[in-house]
């Protein structure tokens, strides 16, 4: 399938060869960069949290579970910290972030830092999204796994909500 090659060469191959290329040099700690798109589709009335089931639509995200699964394989089996962010949508031209999906340049910055120094962490998972007045997304988990704070707040209208 023309889709599934590229997918798979660049994300599960060059997942699995980056976490091996770790181990092997003795790396301590890895932040994998997940998609919140691994949750698929859940209602709209539903806060997201980490321990929701992964139901992927389509070979990306697919892709993206199997990453999360490897670095907790590597976490458990290699003492390799790992911390999977399960970003939003990243945006260059949004002035006004409108969406609960939104990841601000600079709490991406904020997010991956955490993942990568916070001391005792195993494995974790984590939103990488800003804060928002719709609360799609669990935040407060990354605060006590990582000691992710976001900065910035996306406004979406409440019309939008249903």
């Amino acid at each position: 399938d023309d889709e599934w090659e590229p997918i798979h060469q660049s994300n599960i191959v060059g997942t699995y060869n980056v976490f091996e290329a770790c181990r092997r040099n003795g790396v301590k700690r890895v932040a994998f960069a997940s998609r919140v798109g691994v949750l698929g589709q859940y209602p709209r009335g539903v806060t997201l949290t980490v321990d929701i089931v992964s139901t992927p639509i389509g070979f990306y995200t697919i892709s993206k579970v199997f990453g999360e699964s490897i670095a907790y394989s590597y976490a458990r089996e290699h003492d390799m910290g790992c911390v999977c962010v399960r970003i939003g949508s990243f945006n260059l031209s949004r002035d006004q972030p409108e969406h609960p999906l939104h990841l601000s340049h600079g709490d991406c910055l904020r997010v991956f830092e955490q993942a990568l120094v916070h001391p005792n962490v195993t494995f974790a998972v984590v939103f990488g999204v800003s804060d928002s007045n719709w609360p799609l997304y669990d935040l407060e988990h990354g605060r006590q796994a990582i000691g992710y704070c976001p900065q910035d707040r996306s406004l979406v209208p409440e019309d939008r909500w249903n």
